[in-house]
């Protein structure tokens, strides 16, 4: 296999895992809303008992630091793949034109690159990153209001 094949075939599996990551990004952002969803109804249904309501209190707020976690490392694997797609891209394009030719592929002119993103800064972080952290405020308000009404400050 000579080098412009070689690189346009790592483009290619590069940019097919790259989808990929970011399809189980979302896959991962859904089950944990699920989840919590869940976790708040038992919550809703056990109104009558506080001690289980400030249990899944406390569980809810473990799940959503778990959940914040879990995004951020998948956010930066997603980051990472990014970059080798990018890396990629400027390869093909430094490539021979004549050799791109005949494999009929459509390269970049490389005075027309893009210069790389900065990586140390998330794109799709920065909103996704709210959901985990209100749901953990929220299970923080929630179990401390029914532990002060179980020890009976309200």
């Amino acid at each position: 296999m000579d080098q412009p094949s070689r690189e346009l075939a790592l483009y290619l599996k590069s940019l097919d895992i790259l989808q990929k990551q970011r399809e189980l990004y979302w896959a991962r952002v859904s089950a944990f809303l699920v989840l919590q969803g869940l976790l708040f109804t038992a919550a809703s249904l056990a109104r009558q008992d506080r001690r289980i309501i400030i249990f899944l209190g406390v569980f809810g707020v473990i799940f959503s630091v778990i959940w914040l976690i879990v995004m951020y490392y998948s956010d930066a694997n997603i980051q990472n793949w990014e970059y080798v797609v990018c890396e990629l891209e400027w390869d093909i394009a430094d490539l021979d034109k004549h050799k791109l030719l005949e494999l009929k592929i459509d390269a970049p002119e490389p005075d027309s690159r893009v210069p790389l993103p900065n990586f140390l800064k998330s794109k799709s972080f920065m909103i996704e990153q709210y959901i985990p952290v209100l749901t953990m405020l929220l299970w923080l308000s929630i179990s401390t209001f029914y532990s002060l009404i179980l020890i009976g400050y309200m």
